[in-house]
């Protein structure tokens, strides 16, 4: 039984038809109900409290409407936005009238914005909005164009709504086919009635949904009962590829509630590796809690193959190390020991631990914990989420499976002390928030910044392993160099990425391969002193020193010489600057024709060696390489040249 007793709601179209009957069942739920209406007013109903007259595709009356709910409800925590209007002819697009469109833009989407945006700051922690919408608005609606805009575009508001209110109020849209309400009536009475009974046939039920099949998922929506759940009803002839019915609904005449995958709900099983469970039964016969945590889990539960599972155990290092005969101390000072399986592969154990001291790069933890205390001391609530590989139990006491349904990166507890454990949790939410284009909690994105110069304090190989891996996990690396700067850890780390580069990485960056060094000196305005600063190898500055040096300075790829002349002074550097956006096009396709037909470039290709130079008069000494760089040059023109006899003949 739903139960809205105490709230408080405001039901725009609330005059008849799903409006209507929304408002009476959430009245019926107990909660008390504002009804807004444009023209007709509803009949006097025990359930409605208030009724509110207004025009709301007017900004200021849609302001002044919700004013009046909050005055005459003493607050707001519920608002559904129903109302909108049909044009009853059928008209193609071409032919529609200016008058049209703006009528039909300004009752069905102006007005939605309007109340939305005077609605959302009554709202408390908790408030639920639900906007109604129509299939129309996702698969289109012939000669009604203007309806189907409207109805896509509250869909697509319903979306962001959803990400920036989260988690403080909740947003969903149900998005109903035909109901049989007085804005339907016209395409229903089509030819005396057939336009009904042909619609009807289209839909797997039978018939057209009515007013009272749709208020009962939306007032399911609004209470507590449903959690993060994007859902839709389906009165039309296409099903929903990614939403499954709800059983109880099959056979009866009801409308079914179709729920796409979240709210996530955790399996019954995961696919732990029988090695990974070999670890875990020992540990649990010798007496020693054990869980499953960490990455894995969270990209199991969002349905990515990882099979990297750590284990958590009551037992401590020692005792581990007793009871599997090869093990390696890959950190036991925190608690971690490697255990090898029997085809050596590692599977990390590390032992219960909380922090007892910290200095925002290194910890001081203790044993003989609780699983709540090591969940407790984890970074963001994703990842705070233990499954026991035996009984197949679950354990998620800060919510990481709902902030996972949110795509929301949220610190465990106060985000500043997390944060001050270990500043690298700063870089670790930007590589998570880019790589499952999730959103950072408010308060975690606040912390993260206020906390930001604590960066400066982590070595700089801790800094390149991060920035590094987010490169190569990114959706979208231009995502990560935004984050980046947004929360000041580039001013600190990466001053040589600079904001007046911004249009160039936008347009670019994410077109390069995921290579860490080459993505990050196309970066930089001065790639060689960025990779020293992030102490990568010898190799990987000289390849950044290459790329800064010759990026803007590319042959003409029709002159082949040209060419040669540049492939022989870049070297092993081609490749990299060949996959620069600033590349010419078709200098890709030059360079292939010269390799493939291993033409000279080097002074290794040449036909003549140093000795032979000596032999034929030239001095020993500079005079040799002298010698053979002007030869080279003159193959380099001309690979034909490339004989001993010619080469001989020019000294």
């Amino acid at each position: 039984m739903i139960d809205l007793t105490g709230k408080r709601a405001f039901v725009t179209g609330g005059g008849r038809g799903i409006g209507l009957a929304t408002a009476r069942l959430l009245g019926a739920a107990g909660a008390k109900v504002a009804a807004g209406y444009r023209s007709r007013k509803p009949a006097p109903d025990p359930a409605i409290a208030a009724t509110i007259a207004a025009d709301l595709g007017d900004a200021a009356a849609a302001k002044r409407a919700v004013a009046d709910v909050v005055e005459a409800l003493g607050g707001l925590d519920i608002i559904v936005v129903n109302h909108g209007i049909w044009p009853p002819d059928d008209v193609p697009l071409a032919k529609m009238t200016d008058a049209q469109w703006d009528a039909t833009r300004r009752a069905n989407l102006d007005a939605v914005v309007y109340v939305c945006r005077a609605a959302i700051p009554q709202l408390p922690e908790g408030g639920r909005i639900v906007l109604v919408s129509s299939t129309a608005g996702q698969r289109g609606e012939a000669f009604h164009a203007d309806y189907a805009a409207t109805k896509g575009a509250v869909i697509a508001l319903t979306k962001s709504l959803a990400v920036e209110l989260a988690p403080r109020v909740t947003v969903n849209c149900v998005a109903p086919g035909w109901v049989d309400t007085e804005m339907s009536a016209q395409p229903y009475q089509r030819e005396t009635g057939k336009g009904k009974r042909e619609i009807e046939r289209t839909i797997p039920l039978g018939r057209v949904a009515s007013a009272d099949d749709i208020a009962g998922p939306i007032v399911f929506l609004c209470s507590r009962l449903f959690f993060s759940v994007r859902a839709s009803l389906d009165t039309s002839p296409e099903k929903s590829s990614t939403s499954t019915a709800d059983p109880s609904c099959a056979g009866d005449g009801r409308v079914p509630f179709l729920v796409s995958r979240f709210p996530m709900t955790f399996p019954k099983r995961l696919p732990i590796p029988p090695e990974v469970l070999k670890i875990a039964k020992t540990l649990e016969d010798a007496g020693h809690e054990t869980w499953c945590v960490g990455g894995a889990i969270r990209d199991n539960l969002l349905g990515l193959e990882n099979h990297d599972f750590d284990l958590t155990t009551a037992a401590p290092p020692a005792a581990v190390q007793k009871l599997f005969k090869r093990t390696v101390p890959v950190g036991i000072e925190h608690g971690t020991v490697a255990v090898l399986d029997a085809n050596h592969q590692p599977h990390e154990v590390t032992t219960f631990r909380r922090d007892i001291r910290t200095d925002g790069r290194h910890a001081v933890v203790e044993f003989g914990v609780s699983l709540m205390d090591d969940l407790a001391r984890r970074d963001f609530t994703i990842n705070s989420i233990a499954y026991h590989p035996l009984t197949h139990e679950w354990r998620d006491p800060f919510k990481g499976e709902e902030d996972l349904a949110k795509k929301l990166v949220r610190s465990v507890g106060d985000p500043n002390w997390r944060f001050q454990e270990d500043y690298l949790r700063i870089l670790r939410a930007l590589r998570f928030s880019a790589r499952f284009e999730f959103r950072i909690h408010a308060r975690t994105l606040e912390a993260a910044k206020a906390n930001a110069q604590g960066l400066a304090q982590l070595s700089a190989e801790r800094v390149r392993d991060e920035w590094f891996k987010g490169i190569q996990t990114a959706k979208k690396v231009s995502k990560l160099v935004a984050l980046w700067r947004d929360v000041g850890a580039a001013r600190i780390w990466l001053p040589e990425v600079k904001p007046g580069n911004g249009k160039r990485e936008v347009g670019n960056v994410d077109k390069l391969p995921r290579d860490p060094v080459l993505v990050t000196a196309f970066l930089a305005s001065d790639p060689a002193s960025l990779l020293t600063r992030l102490k990568t190898s010898n190799k990987d500055i000289e390849r950044g020193r290459a790329i800064g040096e010759w990026r803007e300075r590319y042959p003409d790829p029709k002159d082949q010489g040209a060419v040669r002349r540049w492939l022989s002074r870049v070297g092993e550097f081609a490749d990299d600057l060949l996959a620069l956006p600033s590349a010419p096009a078709g200098l890709a396709k030059t360079v292939a024709a010269i390799r493939a037909a291993q033409q000279p470039l080097t002074l290794k290709d040449l036909a003549v060696k140093g000795d032979e130079l000596i032999a034929a008069g030239v001095r020993p000494g500079p005079a040799v390489g002298e010698t053979l760089e002007r030869l080279l040059a003159e193959v380099l023109e001309d690979p034909a040249r490339n004989t001993k006899e010619y080469l001989l003949s020019r000294v």
